[in-house]
């Protein structure tokens, strides 16, 4: 049985009781773990990696896609994701892209 540490009253809530879920099982990653209760769920999108740099990296690995002629459907589609964010929000934290990609 899963104790729901935080209340569904609390800002979050029912998210933080998904991610606690997570945590106890096969589905626990960094995102479940850190991302998501300490900066997604706080807005503090403070984890010192900026959105320019995920841009460049999405950027490089379709670079290396293409140049082997493999699909780059979703890669094409992610870069597009990052380069709009990038420009949109300078220097923004990159886990910010999960509150730009809703917006937009």
């Amino acid at each position: 049985m899963i104790r729901n540490e935080f209340p569904d009253s609390q800002p979050g809530g029912r998210n933080r009781s998904a991610a606690s879920a997570l945590n106890v099982s096969s589905g626990r990653n960094g995102a479940t773990r850190d991302k998501s209760p300490d900066h997604m769920l706080t807005s503090r999108y403070a984890s010192g990696f900026a959105n320019a740099l995920m841009s460049k990296n999405v950027r490089l690995y379709l670079n290396a896609v293409q140049e082997q002629d493999g699909p780059t459907t979703i890669g094409t589609a992610t870069a597009a994701l990052w380069e709009r964010f990038a420009a949109a929000e300078p220097g923004a934290d990159f886990i910010r892209v999960f509150f730009f990609a809703g917006r937009s």
